[in-house]
């Protein structure tokens, strides 16, 4: 899976900071995963300058399907995991799947929140992600 997801900071005053990443799921069943992310993080830096980091985090999903074909899915996410050199991450997300084939998935997670510490406060952003994942 590979994932691009801009976040727009809506407390702490306005911040932009931009992910891109990958994710490995396993599969519990058709509709229920959990996997490793790791990316790459380009963030607001501390004198409003831009630094880079790298999140890990751990994310749980479930698929509920939309269509008797089950091509069309709404997905649920829950990440928790950390940035080096600032703190914990939180990320729950709701959004779409498309099933293009049975291997290959294009998603949307439409309404994001994610939850940021940094220098012992936290900072929300509002985020989207656009994934395309592709099952071995």
């Amino acid at each position: 899976m590979g994932q691009t997801e801009p976040a727009f900071g809506v407390s702490q005053g306005f911040f932009y900071n931009h992910l891109v990443g990958a994710r490995l799921d396993y599969l519990f069943t058709e509709r229920v995963s959990l996997g490793p992310y790791i990316g790459y993080a380009n963030l607001k830096g501390p004198d409003g300058g831009r630094t880079n980091n790298v999140l890990v985090y751990l994310q749980f999903e479930y698929a509920h399907p939309l269509s008797d074909s089950g091509d069309l899915s709404l997905l649920f996410h829950f990440g928790s995991g950390y940035l080096p050199k600032n703190g914990p991450f939180e990320r729950v997300a709701v959004g779409f799947g498309y099933s293009v084939s049975k291997d290959l998935r294009i998603s949307l997670d439409l309404f994001a929140p994610a939850f940021w510490v940094v220098r012992d406060a936290t900072s929300i952003s509002l985020d989207m992600a656009l994934e395309v994942a592709y099952r071995l």
